[in-house]
Parts: structure tokens; C-alpha cells; sequence
């Protein structure tokens, strides 16, 4: 009983993530550190062609690798995910 209990809470604290918003998320590795190291033009062309964009505060998400200053997460949006590259300041 105390095992489902603790998994309980483990699942329940999962499901309560939520982006922090306002930072730059990727859908690979690559376009990341090619945001990273972008100017403002470099950013626009990321965004425009789909690749990264600025995250809004309050979407659902889990963890996939949680690194030292960035992570992959997993947005949920309705019944669809997406794997992200994004700065852990957008998960905090």
C-alpha cells in the first residue's frame, strides 16, 4: 500500500509540469545550438521556418534528459506531443 501510494504521488507530480515560458525551443539538437548562437535575423528565419520558437507559459510537459542548462522535454498539446530541445529556464 505505501509503494502505490509513493508511485501515486510520483505519477501525480509528473503530470503536474508546466512550461515557464517566454525562452527558445527546438525540434532537434542542432537547430538548439544553431538558436543559441543566432542574431536576431538567424532567430526570425528558426521561427518562421518552423524550427524553434518562444515557448508560452502553462503547457503541459515531461521530461526526456534533463541537462546542466537545457533539456529535452516532451510538450503535450491535446492529443498530440512534441519532443523539444529547450532551455531549462522554460521548465523551472
Amino acid at each position: 500500500m505505501k509503494l502505490f501510494f509513493i508511485l501515486f504521488l510520483v505519477i501525480l507530480n509528473l503530470n503536474a509540469n508546466v512550461t515557464s515560458g517566454g525562452y527558445g525551443a527546438c525540434i532537434s539538437k542542432s537547430y538548439y545550438d544553431e538558436w543559441n548562437a543566432a542574431d536576431t535575423t538567424g532567430m526570425q528565419y528558426l521561427m518562421k521556418n518552423n524550427k524553434c520558437f518562444i515557448l508560452r507559459k502553462g503547457i503541459k510537459y515531461s521530461m526526456v534528459d534533463r541537462g546542466l542548462f537545457s533539456s529535452v522535454i516532451r510538450v503535450y498539446i491535446g492529443d498530440k506531443s512534441l519532443k523539444l530541445w529547450s532551455a531549462n529556464e522554460n521548465i523551472r
